[in-house]
């Protein structure tokens, strides 16, 4: 100030729903009791109603000196330590005095500790809330996790004066439990037989949905939070009641996590909420509590609005409707930098939907639309792109896209200046090799381009090698599990080398790469021996494979790889400094399939027999299914053990 210096703006505190310390508060101040998963669980088995908080024995609560230490070392997974329930009372007195909800959601909550009997898979995690015990070395038969329900978790009438002012204190913290991005929420939506009949003879609310209250904790829930977070039980089936989810499940429909997230809400806007709430939703103390839950809303929405720099809506198949009403929303976001709608049903009029909001998506940096079936809004995404001034990586993997998708999304890249990271891995987009390369000829800011299993042939990889003679900024380029010699499965088609050599070219003069990825290509001997050649007299082409420096396992499993790309790894594996594990299964590392087609030649595997012998690394590595000595799988063809 002395010297004429304005003081520096202070930074607004962030809103309570994106870290541990709002919750943990919570429960510090006394205002909330969270109660253990195990002890709830328990408490259904002895058939006993619920007590109210006052009357809960010491050891059914979680203390938060305890649940300090575990969000400390459950690091990036500490939210799975923390559950709310939402859920509709029963009756005035107490919410559920037959047991009809605590019955379900601890059948749930088991579930979430052990994760069920349906992670058939070796090697699944039936239970994220396990998983990440075990991650951290906690042991997963140790899991826990600290729950929150109103009744034994809030001081119930009677209450003493010190009680009702933490009462009214923990009220004005729920908003943090619902509607935390990091947390868990269940919301028990199903209702007893004749409830909805009794209820609306007394006039009130019939369902879960209609109740204003309700509303808006399903409401607050469905704002910012991770997405298969957010459970509603009332979707549960007998099958998704074997498991709750977590990784390597064989099918969606056994995971409690994907039925029960499934098409969710997106984020509502307020007045949304307001209109909502004067015309659909009904209270059990009439419409003068209409202000108190739209300030709540609101209240709870400018806030995240504003702090939330990532939005995942992961996995809830959401269609074009849903993209439609989260692009309504989208603009109040306006720091966002993340958006993640990967594994939904987006369709080409949703995706097409999103690229209209991306037009002006100022803060966003990152966009993931991978495991959609998004074909025909290349050209919409791409017209996106042109307008777009922030976007830098973008995730399009397996997402149905043709070779017009990819014609579009080329002319985008053309013009669009801060994209470094582009993935359309898994798309069909043969024919658009040379659109990508007029690309690159004249973009320069793209540093990965992940073209991996595109289908792409011979004319394509000439059209690529024309940009990237010239492009200045690219440093990985996957083109693995092509077609680029114009070979198809089992050898089908005309050999044609002129793609792999116009990238062999291209990659002796090309001034920025530094990883290339050409393996399961089918290219023959003379293809690897003049790869291997450019590498050598490129000391800044670090891999023809794909293969990082800090890299510990690699697996190359299924590729079709046949002798000569074996030749091309079997160099990079002899210095490779730290990789331990290698699969090469299921390949044709002998030139033959699994049907013993093709000729044999064990010229590749001896390659990489000389390797391993060299590597100092390495200490498993795995060559089942490939006919080393011959045979196919139903012991066809002629035994050779050399």
């Amino acid at each position: 100030l002395a010297a004429g210096r304005p003081p520096p703006a202070s930074t607004p505190p962030r809103p309570p729903h994106f870290g541990p310390e709002a919750l943990l508060e919570s429960i510090e101040c006394g205002a909330i009791g969270a109660v253990r998963g195990r002890w709830y669980a328990a408490q259904a088995a002895s058939g006993k109603p619920l007590p109210r908080r006052q009357d809960l024995p010491p050891e059914a609560f979680f203390p938060v000196a305890e649940l300090r230490r575990l969000v400390e070392a459950l690091g990036e997974d500490w939210g799975f330590l923390f559950v709310a329930l939402s859920y509709r009372w029963l009756t005035k007195d107490h919410p559920d005095p037959e047991n009809f909800h605590l019955n379900i959601v601890a059948k749930v909550a088991r579930l979430y500790l052990d994760g069920g009997t349906g992670s058939l898979v070796k090697g699944a995690q039936g239970s994220p809330l396990a998983a990440a015990f075990r991650k951290a070395g906690l042991g997963e038969e140790n899991a826990d996790f600290a729950f929150f329900q109103d009744y034994p978790c809030l001081f119930q009438k009677p209450r003493s004066p010190e009680e009702d002012a933490l009462f009214k204190q923990g009220l004005s913290m729920l908003h943090v439990w619902y509607g935390h991005e990091q947390n868990v929420c269940w919301q028990q939506t199903e209702l007893p037989a004749g409830f909805a009949a009794e209820m609306e003879a007394l006039g009130l609310a019939r369902s879960y949905e209609e109740s204003g209250w309700c509303f808006v904790e399903a409401a607050v829930s469905a704002g910012v939070k991770v997405g298969t977070r957010r459970l509603d039980l009332g979707k549960r089936t007998d099958d998704a009641m074997t498991t709750y989810g977590g990784r390597g499940i064989a099918f969606p429909h056994w995971k409690l996590e994907v039925v029960c997230a499934a098409k969710r809400q997106p984020p509502l806007l307020p007045d949304e909420v307001r209109q909502l709430l004067e015309t659909e939703k009904k209270f059990t103390t009439g419409k003068e509590d209409v202000e108190v839950v739209d300030a709540l809303y609101r209240g709870f929405f400018e806030g995240v609005a504003g702090a939330a720099t990532v939005l995942t809506f992961k996995g809830l198949q959401w269609g074009a409707a849903e993209v439609k009403a989260l692009a309504g929303v989208l603009p109040r976001f306006s720091v966002l930098q993340t958006l993640d709608l990967s594994d939904n049903k987006l369709g080409g009029e949703g995706a097409s939907e999103l690229a209209g909001w991306l037009r002006g998506g100022a803060s966003l940096t990152s966009l993931i639309l991978s495991h959609n079936n998004i074909k025909g809004s290349g050209e919409a995404l791409g017209e996106a792109l042109k307008a777009n001034t922030s976007l830098k990586k973008l995730e399009m993997s397996n997402c149905g896209l043709d070779a017009e998708d990819g014609k579009g999304l080329a002319g985008g890249l053309a013009v669009h200046a801060p994209l470094t990271s582009l993935s359309v891995r898994g798309n069909n987009i043969k024919g658009s090799g040379a659109a990508f390369g007029e690309a690159l000829k004249v973009n320069s800011s793209l540093k990965e381009l992940n073209m991996r299993a595109c289908s792409l042939e011979a004319d394509d990889g000439k059209g690529l090698a024309g940009g990237l003679a010239i492009h200045a900024s690219l440093t990985e380029l996957n083109l693995m599990e092509n077609k680029l010699c114009s070979l198809g499965d089992i050898g089908r088609g005309t050999y044609d080398a002129t793609g792999i050599t116009a990238l062999a070219g291209a990659l002796g003069v090309c001034v920025s790469l530094t990883s290339i990825s050409l393996l399961g290509n089918k290219f023959d001997d003379e293809a690897a021996l003049m790869l291997l050649k450019i590498k050598e007299e490129k000391p800044m082409l670090l891999t023809l494979c794909g293969l990082k420096p800090e890299q510990t396992e690699a697996n190359f499993y299924g590729l079709d790889m046949g002798p000569a790309e074996a030749k091309l790894l079997a160099p990079e594996l002899a210095v490779h400094p730290s990789l331990r594990s290698v699969s090469l299964a299921a390949n044709q590392l002998c030139g033959l399939d699994n049907l013993g087609r093709g000729t044999y030649d064990a010229t590749g595997i001896k390659a990489l027999a000389d390797a391993l012998s060299v590597t100092a690394s390495l200490t498993s590595v795995s060559l089942v299914g490939n006919q080393l000595c011959g045979l196919d799988v139903r012991g066809r063809g002629t035994y050779d053990a050399t």
